[in-house]
C-alpha cells in the first residue's frame, strides 16, 4: 500500500511537471484532477496532451507551426516529384521525407485518438451512469472532419506498402515494380490540416453548409433547370452535328456532346469553327439565353456567400463601435495637415496637393507629363522607332525633363509632408514607406539605375519598363481617393472571407491539378506546339487547370475521366473562384454608394425636364402628330417604322451571303428602295415639323437645331449614301458601297425612341462619371502594365500555337502589338495559352 501510494505521488508529480511544461494553468490541472477520480493522473496527462496537440499551450503552438511547415514541405515535395529531369538523389530525398512525415503523422494521429476522450466537442456521456464514455467519444472523434483528413493523409502510404508486400507474396518473392499514382494524389489532403492553425478557418468552411441549408430549395430548383437545359442542348447539338465530318466523331452521341455543351454553357466554344449552320444557331442560342439560365446556380451560391460576408462585416463593425475601437486601419490614416498662411511648407503643400489655383495648374501639368511619358515608352518599344535616331533623341530628351520634374516633385512632397504631425522631422521616413511616396520614388529610380555604370548586367528592358510605374502617380490626383487604396480597404474589411476563399481556391487548384496530371499525362492530344505536354507534371498542369477554374476551356480533347473532372471544375469550383472577385466588386459598389450616394435621386427626378407630348395644332401640327404617333394613324405609322428597322437589318445581313444575294438580289434591292423611301419621307416630315418638337419649340432656328441633332444626323448617315450612288454611279461612294451599306445598321439606334436603352446607358454614364473614370483609369493602368510584362516575357517565344507561322514572339514583339492580345486576356478569354514560364 505504501509502495502504491509512493508511485502515485511520483506519477502525480511527473504529470504536474508535464502540465507546467505544456503551459497549462494549475487551476485547470486541479479541476481536471478532481474530475479524474482514481484515474486522475492518466486523465490529466491525456488532457494535457489534447491541449498540446490543439496548439492551446505555448509549446503546443510551436508544435502546430512545425506541423504546418512539414505539411507544406510535403505538398511541395509531392508536386515536384512529378517533374522529370532532376537528379535521382532528389527523388530519393522526397521519398525519405515522405517516410519521416508518415511516421510523424501516424504518431500524431494515435496521440490525437488517445487524447480525443477529453475533446469537449465529441464528448459522449453514458445515460445510466452519467459518466464519460471514452470509447464512444473516441469513435465520435474518428468520424470528425479533421480525423478523416488525418487518416487520408497517411492512408496512401500504408496502402502502397501493403499492396507491394501482397504483390510480392503473390509473385513468390519475385521483384515486381508497381505504381499506384491513383492514390498518391490523396496526399494533398494534408493541406487541409493547415486549417488547424486557426479555428476561424473551419468555422468559415461551415458557411458552405449554412448556405446549402438556407438556399437548399432554390439550389435544387435552379440545379434541376440547369440540368434540364444541359440535357436538352446536348441532344440538340448531337442532332445538329452527328453527321458533321469536321467534328471527327466528337458528337456521335449525346454523352459525347454533353461535355462540349457544358463548355458552351460556361461561355466557352472550343469547336465553334467546326460547327455546321444548325450547330451555330444552337451555339448562338446557348450564348444568348442558356448561359444565363445555367449560371443561376453559381449566382445563388455566390450571392449567398456575399450576403454572409456583409453580415460578418456589419457584426465586426458593431463590435468595434461598442468597444470604441475604429480598427487597426485607422492607425494608418493620415492626420489632418496643419496649414499656416504665409508659411513656405504650407504653401508647397497646397501646390503639390492642388489646393489652390497654382496647384490646379501644377496637377494638370504633371498629368500631361505622365501621359506623355507612358505614350513615349509604348511608342519607343517598336523596333523601327528605336532604330530612328532622331525620334530616339526626342524620347531621351522627354525622359531627361520628366526625371528632373518628377525628382523635384518627390523632394517637394517629402518637404511638405511635415504638415502632418506624424511625418514631422524624422517621421518623414514613415512617409517614404507609404504607397504613393513609393510610387513617386519608383517613377525616378529607373533613370538613376540605368545611369549607374557599375551595374553592367542590369536588364535595361526591365529597368525601362519600370518607368511605367509613373502612371500610378496619376491616381494620387483623384480627389475621392485612389482605386488601389480603396481596394486595400475592401480587402482589409473582408479579410476573413477572402482568406478562406483564397485558401479553398489554392486547395482546389492543387487538388484538380494533381487529378488532371494523373488522368491526362499519357493523353497524346495534350501535346504542346513545341512537342512538350500540358500535363506532364503537376506544376505544368497547374496553368491549364487554373484557366479551367476561372471558367476557361482552352483545351478540350480530354479523356472521358478528364472531361468529367473538367465538368466538375466548371460547375463547382468556378463559383468558388468567382467569390473573391464578387466581394471586391460588391465592396467597391458600397464605397461608391457611400461616396456619391443616391439620396438625391428623388430630387433629381423631380427636377428632370418633362417632355410635353401634347397634340400640336395647325396644318404642320397634324403632320407632327402623325410622325410622332400621337393619333390613330400615327400609331400605325410608328409600328411600320419599328418593323422597317428590323427589315433593313435583315436585308443587310442577307446581302452578305453570296448565294442568297445571287438568288434574291432583286427582292432585296426592292426592299431597300421601299425602306429608303419611307425613311426619307420620315426625315423630311420631321424636319418640316421641327418647330413643334418640345426639344426645339420656342427656340431660335428650330430647323437648324433639328438638323444637327443626334437622330437627324443618324437619318442622314443611313440614307445619304443611297442617293449619292444614284447621282454619281461608279464614284467614290459607289466604290466603298459595301462598307457604307453597313451604316444602315445604325438604324438600330432609332429603336431607342420606342424602347429606351441608349438614353438609359447615357444616364448611367452621367450619374456614375467619377466611379467610371476611376475604374477606367485603373483598367487602363492594368492594361498597359500587363501588356508591357507580356512584351518583356514573350518577345523571344518561338512557339506557334495556331500553326499559321505566327509565333508568340511576333504577337508580343512590341507593346502596341501586345496590347490587343492583353486586352483579350483582361476580358477573361485565353485563346492562347502557350506562354513561357
Amino acid at each position: 500500500e505504501r509502495s502504491r501510494n509512493l508511485r502515485g505521488k511520483v506519477f502525480d508529480k511527473t504529470i504536474k511537471s508535464t502540465v507546467e511544461w505544456a503551459g497549462l494553468p494549475t487551476t485547470q490541472y486541479s479541476a481536471n484532477m478532481a474530475k479524474g477520480g482514481s484515474g486522475g493522473g492518466e486523465a490529466t496527462m491525456r488532457y494535457s496532451m489534447h491541449l498540446f496537440l490543439e496548439g492551446k499551450t505555448p509549446m503546443g503552438l510551436y508544435f502546430t507551426l512545425a506541423t504546418v511547415g512539414l505539411i507544406i514541405l510535403n505538398i511541395v515535395g509531392f508536386i515536384m516529384s512529378t517533374v522529370q529531369g532532376f537528379e535521382p538523389s532528389f527523388y530519393e530525398s522526397i521519398e525519405q521525407l515522405e517516410d519521416v512525415s508518415v511516421m510523424f503523422f501516424t504518431v500524431e494521429y494515435l496521440l490525437r485518438f488517445w487524447s480525443s476522450a477529453d475533446d469537449a466537442e465529441h464528448k459522449m456521456i453514458r445515460s445510466n451512469t452519467r459518466k464519460l464514455d471514452i470509447n464512444m467519444t473516441r469513435l465520435s472523434w474518428c468520424t470528425s472532419f479533421y480525423a478523416i483528413v488525418d487518416i487520408c493523409s497517411i492512408a496512401p502510404y500504408y496502402f502502397e506498402m501493403f499492396s507491394l508486400q501482397f504483390t510480392k507474396a503473390a509473385c513468390k518473392g519475385e521483384g515486381v515494380i508497381i505504381d499506384l499514382p491513383a492514390v498518391q494524389f490523396v496526399r494533398i489532403f494534408r493541406l487541409l490540416r493547415v486549417m488547424r492553425l486557426d479555428g476561424k478557418y473551419l468555422e468559415a468552411f461551415t458557411v458552405f453548409d449554412d448556405i446549402y441549408r438556407e438556399q437548399k430549395e432554390l439550389l435544387f430548383k435552379s440545379g434541376f433547370v440547369g440540368a434540364a437545359v444541359w440535357v436538352i442542348l446536348s441532344g440538340a447539338n448531337w442532332w445538329a452535328e452527328r453527321h458533321n465530318p469536321a467534328m471527327e466523331g466528337k458528337m456521335d452521341s449525346i454523352g459525347q456532346a454533353s461535355f462540349y455543351t457544358l463548355c458552351n454553357l460556361f461561355g466557352e466554344f472550343p469547336l465553334v469553327n467546326e460547327r455546321g449552320p444548325a450547330g451555330k444557331v444552337i451555339a448562338v442560342f446557348t450564348a444568348a439565353i442558356a448561359c444565363a439560365v445555367f449560371g443561376i446556380f453559381c449566382g445563388i451560391f455566390g450571392g449567398a456567400f456575399q450576403d454572409h460576408a456583409s453580415k460578418k462585416k456589419e457584426e465586426r463593425a458593431k463590435q468595434a463601435a461598442e468597444a470604441g475601437d475604429d480598427g487597426l486601419k485607422d492607425a494608418n490614416k493620415e492626420s489632418e495637415p496643419i496649414l499656416v498662411d504665409g508659411q513656405m511648407q504650407s504653401f508647397v503643400y497646397k501646390v503639390v496637393h492642388g489646393s489652390n489655383s497654382l496647384g490646379w495648374l501644377y496637377e494638370n501639368v504633371m498629368l500631361l507629363l505622365i501621359v506623355a511619358n507612358c505614350g513615349g515608352f509604348v511608342y519607343g518599344s517598336q523596333a523601327h522607332v528605336a532604330a530612328n535616331k532622331d525620334v530616339s533623341k526626342i524620347l531621351d530628351a522627354l525622359e531627361d525633363v520628366s526625371v528632373l520634374v518628377f525628382t523635384v516633385d518627390y523632394v517637394l512632397r517629402l518637404y511638405a509632408a511635415g504638415c502632418h504631425t506624424e511625418y514631422a522631422g524624422l517621421g518623414r521616413y514613415n512617409y517614404m514607406t507609404r504607397f504613393y511616396p513609393l510610387v513617386d520614388l519608383c517613377a525616378i529610380a529607373p533613370f538613376y539605375l540605368t545611369s549607374l555604370t557599375a551595374l553592367p548586367d542590369i536588364n535595361t528592358s526591365f529597368i525601362r519598363a519600370l518607368r511605367l510605374l509613373r502612371v500610378l502617380k496619376a491616381e494620387s490626383y483623384f480627389k475621392s481617393g485612389g482605386f488601389f487604396t480603396i481596394v486595400d480597404d475592401i480587402v482589409y474589411e473582408n479579410r476573413d472571407v477572402l482568406t478562406v476563399t483564397g485558401f479553398c481556391a489554392v486547395v482546389l487548384w492543387i487538388f484538380f491539378s494533381s487529378i488532371m496530371h494523373l488522368l491526362e499525362k499519357d493523353n497524346a492530344m495534350m501535346a504542346t506546339p513545341d512537342g512538350d505536354h500540358y500535363y506532364k507534371s503537376i506544376p505544368a498542369a497547374m496553368w491549364p487547370t487554373l484557366l479551367n477554374l476561372s471558367g476557361e476551356v482552352p483545351l478540350s480533347d480530354f479523356t472521358v475521366a478528364g472531361r468529367v473532372v473538367c465538368g466538375i471544375m466548371g460547375i463547382i469550383a468556378v463559383g468558388l473562384f468567382s467569390i473573391p472577385v464578387g466581394i471586391i466588386g460588391d465592396g467597391f459598389a458600397d464605397w461608391a454608394d457611400d461616396q456619391f450616394g443616391d439620396g438625391d435621386d428623388a430630387e433629381d427626378d423631380e427636377d428632370a425636364p418633362v417632355v410635353n407630348r401634347e397634340l400640336a395644332s395647325g396644318g404642320t401640327g397634324s403632320v407632327y402628330n402623325f410622325v410622332e404617333g400621337l393619333n390613330g394613324a400615327g400609331d400605325y405609322y410608328q409600328t411600320l417604322l419599328f418593323y422597317l428597322v428590323f427589315a433593313t437589318v435583315f436585308q443587310q445581313s442577307v446581302e452578305t451571303l453570296p448565294d442568297y444575294k445571287a438568288a434574291y438580289g432583286t427582292e432585296l434591292d426592292t426592299l431597300e428602295r421601299v425602306c429608303v423611301a419611307i425613311f426619307t419621307f420620315d426625315y423630311v416630315m420631321r424636319f418640316v415639323t421641327a418647330h413643334h418638337d418640345p426639344a426645339f419649340k420656342g427656340k431660335a432656328l428650330p430647323w437648324m437645331r433639328y438638323l444637327f441633332s443626334f437622330y437627324s444626323i443618324l437619318d442622314i448617315v443611313t440614307i445619304a449614301p443611297y442617293f449619292w450612288t444614284l447621282k454619281y454611279p461608279g464614284g467614290l461612294v459607289d466604290q466603298y458601297d459595301e462598307a457604307l451599306r453597313m451604316l444602315r445598321l445604325l438604324r438600330l439606334l432609332k429603336m431607342d425612341k420606342y424602347i429606351p436603352s441608349i438614353t438609359l446607358i447615357d444616364d448611367v454614364f452621367r450619374n456614375n462619371a467619377i466611379v467610371l473614370t476611376m475604374t477606367g483609369f485603373t483598367a487602363s493602368v492594368f492594361w498597359l502594365i500587363f501588356s508591357t510584362m507580356l512584351w518583356m516575357s514573350e518577345q523571344a517565344n518561338t512557339m506557334d500555337p495556331t500553326d499559321n507561322g505566327v509565333t508568340q514572339g511576333m504577337r508580343f514583339k512590341d507593346v502596341p502589338t501586345a496590347m490587343s492580345y492583353t486586352l483579350i486576356h483582361l476580358s477573361g478569354d485565353y485563346p492562347l495559352l502557350d506562354y513561357t514560364l
